[in-house]
Formats: structure tokens, C-alpha cells, sequence
């Protein structure tokens, strides 16, 4: 279950539990659940955009030696023909 559809999922409880009396007993437990589901995602959202900034990186250097690459191979073509 991802973390998106689990904040769904508490939300939709909270909505259902505003048109019963549970609310009153359990709202501040609901509204804790939530918050530590944000930070949850949030902390799961800063590991992702690292690790993408980390692999654009590494895809800037590969596509860079191909350059690279590929200029070496036209050089030693030209000088063998």
C-alpha cells in the first residue's frame, strides 16, 4: 500500500467519522495518525527527489562519456580510411 493511498484512506475515515459520534472519541487519535502519515510521506518524498537528483546525475556523466565515446570513434575512423 503506498503511502498516498493510506493519507487517502485516513482522510476518507475522518470524513465518515464526522457523521457518527465516534468523532468525539477518537478524532484527536485520527488527527495524530494523519499528521505521523504526513511526515511519513514527506520523509519518503525527500528520499525520492535525492535519490532522483542522484540519478540525473549519474545519467549527465553516461551521457557525457557517450559523447566522448562517440568523437573518439569518428576521430580513429577518419584517420583509418
Amino acid at each position: 500500500m503506498t503511502m498516498m493511498y493510506i493519507s487517502h484512506v485516513v482522510v476518507l475515515m475522518t470524513v465518515r467519522l464526522r457523521d457518527s459520534s465516534i468523532l468525539s472519541s477518537c478524532e484527536a487519535e485520527v488527527q495524530e495518525l494523519m499528521r505521523q502519515v504526513d511526515l511519513m510521506v514527506d520523509a519518503r518524498k525527500h528520499d525520492w527527489m535525492k535519490e532522483r537528483r542522484s540519478l540525473i546525475a549519474k545519467l549527465d556523466i553516461c551521457e557525457q562519456e557517450a559523447v566522448i565515446h562517440k568523437a573518439t570513434l569518428s576521430q580513429k575512423n577518419s584517420e583509418v580510411c
